[in-house]
């Protein structure tokens, strides 16, 4: 079992998610957890993915009543990627004021550099950006806990608490719920999951208001970056390869396909893949025919690590769970790629 505190943001209400947190951290939950019953949804979700039947058996977070929250102020969870950055470009745009935040140590050793990253995309976007500190111990069974975004919800909306703040939002996109099915890494991106937590929070706090999705797919958010803020696209942290490898996999990708990659990008994660297109794509330009069959590949590859597939999915699923009512037209840019 893993178990996870904030010190700087100790409460009922973080200790009600941390609670959730680690019964939702082993491969079969117990059937009872206790939490109070409006996180009954979330645990009737989890519990669904396990294949078992779990029930609430506790009261709920009590909370002394906060100062009126303004609906004009937003915490946004931060991880410096597209995603968390197009959620908060798409509420300032919206007369939102946001304040990025970014949690430490949430995630594994792979993200060391992530802080830094994000407070760069933070400087260039011109918008106040927070730290606040998780301390894990413990293991979980799981790639990842599939109610991290719950919790971290619950995380963000005490530190907006503080300051007024009546919006929590993160990056979690409409089509994650669609490609949740593997309960070791996808549920926790699950928007309904998600929302299902905002509830809960909105419950026993009156004028809160969380938002799990701003945009429809990979597309949309990353078209939202390249329109509003296009100098972060450098320094969005978008490659999954590790930094050791990053350095020979790009100079090797580089010389192979003839194109100059962005800073830190690899070129053979189906992040750097989608990247590559979508880039092509709002340029009006094409992908050269083995960068473009490449490409696809990666991004099938990529699609059945999310989904846990055992299979490839077709070129055609591929192209639709990260494109799919996107805001522009994709397939200009993969005129040159073998797609049958």
């Amino acid at each position: 079992m893993q178990s996870i505190e904030f010190p700087a943001l100790a409460g009922p209400l973080v200790s009600e998610f941390a609670t959730l947190f680690a019964w939702a951290s082993v491969a079969k939950p117990a059937p009872e957890v206790r939490v109070g019953p409006a996180l009954a949804p979330a645990v009737k979700a989890v519990a669904a993915a396990a294949g078992i039947e779990a029930r609430t058996i506790g009261n709920g977070p009590e909370l002394a009543p906060p100062a009126e929250l303004d609906q004009s102020k937003a915490v946004v969870l931060f991880s410096g990627g597209k995603d968390s950055l197009a959620a908060a470009l798409a509420l300032k745009e919206r007369g939102v004021r946001p304040v990025l935040l970014y949690v430490r140590k949430i995630n594994g050793h792979g993200y060391g550099r992530e802080e830094h990253s994000a407070r760069a995309v933070a400087e260039i976007a011109g918008l106040p950006f927070r730290v606040v500190e998780a301390r894990l111990s413990g293991k979980s069974a799981h790639i990842e806990n599939p109610v991290k975004n719950l919790l971290l919800m619950a995380a963000a909306a005490e530190y907006a608490i503080r300051f007024g703040a009546g919006i929590v939002a993160l990056g979690a996109l409409e089509h994650d719920g669609e490609n949740a099915r593997n309960f070791g890494c996808g549920l926790s991106d699950d928007p309904g999951l998600i929302e299902r937590g905002a509830e809960a929070i909105a419950a026993v706090v009156p004028g809160f208001r969380g938002i799990a999705a701003l945009h429809r797919n990979d597309a949309d958010a990353y078209a939202r970056v390249w329109h509003s803020l296009p100098a972060a696209i450098p320094a969005v942290g978008s490659c999954m390869t590790g930094p050791r490898a990053h350095r020979s996999t790009r100079e090797a990708n580089q010389r192979k396909f003839g194109v100059d990659l962005l800073p830190g990008r690899c070129g053979s994660c189906y992040k750097c893949a989608f990247e590559l297109i979508t880039t092509a794509a709002l340029s009006g330009e094409a992908l050269p025919a083995p960068l473009a069959d490449h490409c696809v590949a990666k991004l099938r590859a990529g699609l059945r690590m999310i989904r846990g597939a055992e299979a490839l999915p077709s070129v055609a699923d591929a192209l639709d769970a990260f494109f799919d009512v996107s805001v522009f037209d994709h397939m200009p840019a993969l005129a040159n790629a073998r797609l049958k």
